[in-house]
């Protein structure tokens, strides 16, 4: 498919039919860069119903999938536990994946993942690619231009509530937690600007085990539902992250505080495109809104991230959530678990190139 003389778009297969291929689906129809080849589920009949009206081939195999010389790169979509083997598998085979988040279960496997997609030569990314957001970008920008000056502090929430409360299975968020689940939206948004992290110190916790279901189906959690740590970057800024599946999305304690030595800026959300940025001057000053720099296009697009990857793959040049920084996110989290079991400060090890900002569209 060529869009007017610009480069052919890419063909791009998903692996998962769960309710977020619908979502990525949605997103992808207005990126003239991706063309949607096909989807395979274990469950024949769920890619046919998320491929419905694309035109798209719901393949009867995973093989069938590895088969069409059409499919580019994969998108993976399957729960969090398979993401490793299937995305070895992928890689192996010489496709570029672009996996949903967490890139892998352990620091070890996502590192074995980078090192496997270099020695390919393919590319390896992974979500959340919130950061290209429509306010995550221009927070982005003006961090980065000097308008805080020194940055020396941040906060950063994911307080997402209670999960059980709207989603009918809620048994895989609780299996993983928040902190591999939704602290990675700030902390993917975080280390984009400001760089990685040196050293972790923190306390988790799981405030209400017992839990039920929509349908009253009553399950345990699986992992610590609330965790807070103060990340050590590299360049000495501290970070406190927060995440929880206990506080409610409402908590006035949301989004990401950016605190320089000339002024402050709040982003209300790190995962809503269409979330508000404002300034605050040094000292009691208020907070002030900012107008912002570009049309806010929707709330949310899965495909804008998948839409990069793939201008990086026909244009060259690097691609932002890299899969070293996906690993990097990974080690973070391990390193939060690891402190609040052991009480004791984790020195992180890995590292990757900071991206660029992204520029005004």
């Amino acid at each position: 498919m060529d869009q007017g003389g610009s480069e052919a778009a890419v063909g791009v297969a998903i692996i998962g039919c769960g309710d977020v291929a619908r979502h990525y689906l949605e997103g992808m129809a207005s990126h003239p860069e991706l063309a949607v080849v096909g989807a395979f589920d274990r469950n024949p009949g769920r890619a046919a119903s998320v491929l419905q009206g694309t035109g798209a081939r719901a393949y009867d195999s995973l093989d069938d999938l590895l088969g069409d010389d059409a499919v580019e790169v994969v998108v993976n979509l399957t729960r969090q536990r398979q993401h490793f083997d299937l995305t070895t598998l992928l890689l192996e085979r010489g496709l570029h994946v672009y996996s949903e988040k967490p890139l892998a279960p352990t620091f070890a496997e996502a590192s074995r993942l980078v090192e496997l997609a270099d020695t390919k030569g393919v590319r390896l990314a992974c979500a959340p690619l919130a950061s290209l957001g429509d306010a995550q970008s221009q927070a982005w920008r003006l961090v980065s231009s000097g308008r805080l000056g020194r940055v020396r502090v941040v906060y950063a929430e994911a307080n997402w509530g209670r999960i059980e409360s709207w989603h009918p299975r809620p048994q895989d968020f609780y299996d993983v937690g928040p902190t591999f689940d939704v602290a990675v939206y700030p902390l993917t948004l975080v280390t984009s600007i400001l760089g990685p992290a040196a050293t972790v110190r923190a306390a988790a916790d799981t405030l209400l085990p017992e839990r039920r279901t929509l349908d009253g189906e009553p399950f345990v959690a699986g992992a610590p539902d609330f965790s807070t740590a103060v990340l050590t970057l590299r360049d000495g800024t501290l970070v406190r992250l927060t995440a929880s599946f206990y506080v409610p999305l409402a908590s006035r304690q949301r989004g990401v505080e950016f605190h320089g030595d000339d002024g402050s800026l709040h982003l209300d959300s790190a995962l809503w495109f269409d979330a508000a940025v404002a300034l605050c001057e040094p000292g009691d000053g208020e907070y002030a809104p900012v107008a912002p720099d570009v049309p806010r296009r929707t709330r949310l697009d899965y495909a804008r991230g998948l839409a990069a990857f793939a201008r990086a793959i026909r244009g060259g040049g690097p691609h932002h959530g890299s899969g070293a920084q996906a690993a990097h996110a990974v080690e973070i989290i391990e390193a939060i678990h690891a402190s609040a079991k052991t009480k004791e400060e984790i020195v992180l090890t890995s590292s990757f190139p900071l991206p660029d900002p992204p520029a005004l569209p």
